[in-house]
């Protein structure tokens, strides 16, 4: 990969990673909680998620971001390299638990039946037994699974913490934490001040800032007004602001 490419990139790719761990951990999120309530883990949401080596998901490309950025890089933090090994882990992990959905979804009911079926020889109904309990063991697999897969979200929340700071200027990020906030709070939760607090330290609304600048960039003035506001009413005293609603007003009165 070319060096001069992945500097140039980079603000993208770490916004990139941050919003697809985001969206991701809904998507997890949103199955568990499915698999606590009904005993089931649905295979389909858990291949799309994933994909395949010609038409990857949004896991697997994840996974390829995090070793692009963090994988034999010079000066990677050590954040980065946890946070590196944490996605592959989550990906390996949601490999296994995508393949034993299969099983309970198309294996454990057809041996339930075989079971059932008094056509089949006796013989056959004892091998049926033996193998169908071995497949029920699929069960607990899962409940593993899914608790490692949480566990490790939680932890790569905490990374994301230590490992955000170092990119407290990035426009793109910025934009990213403006334009979907709810989302990052809901993934988040209590730890959403944390995050912020981490990133831009006694200065929070410099975020807005940020993300109206970028915003201007792609001519989208009032979105960027809004960012500006969203600035204003968390600190008035912002010494860019002024600065800000005039290049504003200026954009605006040229269109």
């Amino acid at each position: 990969m070319n060096n001069s490419w992945l500097r140039n990139k980079r603000n993208e790719l770490i916004t990139d990673l941050f919003r697809n761990f985001c969206l991701i951990h809904q998507e997890l999120d949103k199955e568990f909680s499915m698999f606590e309530h009904t005993g089931e883990i649905r295979f389909k949401p858990l291949d799309e998620l994933l994909g395949q080596e010609m038409a990857q998901g949004r896991l697997w490309r994840l996974k390829d971001t995090a070793h692009l950025l963090f994988r034999k890089q010079p000066n990677t933090p050590l954040s980065g390299i946890f946070l590196d090994w944490s996605i592959a882990y989550i990906f390996h992990e949601c490999m296994k638990l995508k393949e034993d959905a299969y099983q309970l979804q198309t294996y454990i009911p057809w041996f339930q039946f075989m079971q059932s079926d008094p056509e089949y020889p006796m013989e056959e109904q004892e091998v049926g037994s033996n193998l169908f309990h071995l497949a029920s063991q699929t069960r607990e697999s899962i409940n593993k699974e899914v608790k490692r897969i949480q566990f490790i979200l939680s932890e790569s929340k905490n990374i994301l913490i230590h490992y955000l700071p170092l990119h407290s200027e990035n426009r793109v990020l910025a934009r990213f934490l403006f334009e979907h906030e709810e989302r990052v709070q809901d993934v988040f939760q209590d730890l959403y001040q944390d995050l912020i607090q981490a990133i831009y330290g006694n200065s929070p609304g410099t975020r807005f800032i940020l993300a109206a600048r970028h915003l201007m960039q792609g001519k989208w003035l009032d979105k960027a007004q809004k960012a500006i506001e969203r600035a204003e009413a968390i600190d008035s005293g912002l010494g860019e602001l002024q600065q800000m609603r005039e290049e504003i007003a200026r954009a605006k009165s040229s269109e």
